[in-house]
Formats: structure tokens, C-alpha cells, sequence
């Protein structure tokens, strides 16, 4: 196996890695999103004590933030429709907020367990690792099943050769 991989030289197994990386690593990437379909997200904003009813209200509103629930004091818990990387900005950027929670706050992205675009990503990759390595060595058994003869040089230059 590893001579027919030797055979098939460096440059031809890095480009076989690379595109069966891509390919199979794109196809789970598609698959992983197909099966998990897009979600609400959950998630808690702790309000600045000045915000009254009336104002948290309004915020909701503005924000983008549906059934909210008190939790405790003045946290709040909230369903997000749209986990879009902006949204989630303006929630934890908003003067009005005093801390969130289940969401990355330097990503301005979901926990991992409710964004499904990095869990796919995290899926897919060593999908497509393994399923490249599996294409690679699929290749290099082929390839030394059907061993490339050396070609003898046209019969012009044999006789060329022959007369020196």
C-alpha cells in the first residue's frame, strides 16, 4: 500500500487529499445542515436596573426577542428567532444590557449546542478528514493494481541510440 502511495508520488496524493477534504467535507457539511433544520435560539439578558416595564418592553420589541419569561431579579429568559451574528451584536452591544447568557459574546454566535452552522462545520470537518484519507488510499490501491510500465522510446530514437 504505501509503495503504491510512494508511486503515486507527493504531489498527486496532496491533490487527492485536498479535493476529497473539499468534496466529501463540503457533502457532510450539506448533510449535517439538511438534518438539522434551522431553530430558535434560548438565551438570558440580565437588564440594567434603570430599565423599567415599559422601557424592557419596547427593547423586546427592538431586539427581536419573543416569550419572555423572569428568571431572576431582572434576567429574563427570551427566544431568539433570528441567531444572526448581527442580532446577536446589537443584544450584547445594547447599553441597556447588563450581561446575556447562552451566547458567545465575542462571536456574537449562539452556545455551540444551539448554533447548528459551527456544529455542522465541527462535524463535517473531521468527516471530510476521514473520508479524504479513505479516498487516498482507495486511489493508491488502484493505482498499484495497474502498475504504469515504462513506455520503450519510439523505434527512430532506438535507432538513433543504437548508432553512436
Amino acid at each position: 500500500m504505501f509503495a503504491a502511495l510512494r508511486e503515486l508520488g507527493l504531489l498527486r496524493a496532496a491533490a487527492a487529499l485536498v479535493a476529497g477534504l473539499f468534496v466529501i467535507g463540503t457533502l457532510a457539511w450539506r448533510t449535517v445542515l439538511w438534518m438539522d433544520p434551522p431553530h430558535v435560539v434560548r438565551l438570558n439578558v440580565r437588564w440594567k436596573a434603570d430599565v423599567d416595564a415599559s422601557r424592557r418592553a419596547m427593547l423586546e420589541q427592538q431586539l427581536h426577542l419573543t416569550q419572555g419569561e423572569p428568571t431572576e431579579g431582572s434576567t429574563w429568559a427570551y427566544r431568539l428567532p433570528d441567531p444572526s451574528t448581527n442580532t446577536i451584536r446589537a443584544i450584547v452591544q445594547h447599553p441597556s444590557v447588563d450581561d446575556t447568557a447562552h451566547i458567545n459574546r465575542v462571536r456574537f454566535r449562539p452556545e455551540l449546542s444551539q448554533d447548528r452552522e459551527r456544529r455542522a462545520i465541527a462535524y463535517a470537518v473531521p468527516i471530510g478528514g476521514i473520508g479524504a484519507i479513505g479516498a487516498l488510499l482507495w486511489i493508491a490501491r488502484r493505482h498499484g493494481q495497474h502498475p504504469r510500465t515504462r513506455r520503450s522510446p519510439p523505434p527512430e530514437r532506438q535507432a538513433d541510440t543504437s548508432t553512436r
